[in-house]
């Protein structure tokens, strides 16, 4: 976090945008502070807020502004053009991957310059305004697949969100599997889905070695209960969401 601070920082001190009149720099934060996946955006928020506390003399000259995007598409944009227009922030961080593909056109045809933690990268490819500070989905999937080829997985079933955090992993998938590597989406779902019993009862008539459940944490809780309760006991992974404090599968 204390990098990524900095990171921001020496950024917005470069942006020709910087405020002449107060030499402070004025970094926009656009995060999901409510809602679904509210506490990845407050975890983000109390890193910055940290960073400030631990390193007060570094950052004593940037003003940090927060929007709540919620991680949806519509209110992205709304908080990139209140950052930009109204607070006239020097440069806008961006958390999620359904948040750049949002305002990512904004921010090119502003000439604006924006830094994303996104996962997915092709929003900001050939781009001249938008960086992003994390690695590319590819390599999570290029990683997972020498994992499954490890232990011996070759039959991967999924079931997934609609999400660009959750398309841009598959596509990575699908882009290193090898000939003899199957990767199936049993069921695609919307990220409001609670009710997964079809999906579960597939995958427990299925002869597939391990499942991907690549869901929102809320359902993430609700799919695992459904199998437990079904006696599916296929293996599963998934992705940095399992770590989300508000799962309980009990």
């Amino acid at each position: 976090m204390k990098k990524f601070v900095l990171t921001l920082l020496s950024i917005a001190l470069m942006s020709t945008q910087l405020s002449a009149e107060s030499m402070k720099a004025k970094i926009g934060v656009s995060l999901p502070l409510t809602g679904e996946i509210a506490e990845y955006g407050v975890a983000v928020r109390n890193g910055i807020q940290l960073a400030q506390e631990l390193l007060p003399k570094k950052l004593e000259n940037v003003d940090f502004i927060y929007e709540d995007n919620q991680y949806e598409a519509k209110k992205s944009a709304t908080a990139f053009n209140k950052l930009m227009n109204f607070d006239k922030v020097d440069l806008i961080f961006s958390w999620g991957e359904l948040p750049l593909h949002s305002i990512a056109p904004i921010a090119e045809r502003n000439k604006f310059p924006t830094m994303a933690m996104s996962f997915d990268p092709e929003p900001s490819l050939n781009k001249k305004y938008i960086m992003r500070s994390i690695n590319y989905s590819d390599q999570y999937a290029e990683a997972t697949l020498q994992y499954m080829r490890r232990k011996g997985f070759k039959k991967i079933a999924i079931v997934a969100a609609e999400d660009p955090f959750f398309n841009s992993l598959l596509k990575g998938l699908n882009k290193y599997k090898q000939s003899d590597e199957t990767i199936d989406v049993v069921f695609s779902f919307l990220p409001d889905i609670s009710d997964f019993k079809t999906a579960v009862a597939k995958l427990k008539n299925s002869n597939y070695d391990i499942m991907g459940v690549y869901l929102f944490p809320g359902q993430v809780s609700n799919f695992f209960r459904q199998a437990r309760a079904a006696g599916l006991t296929l293996p599963a992974f998934g992705t940095d969401i399992f770590e989300s404090t508000t799962i309980n599968p009990r």
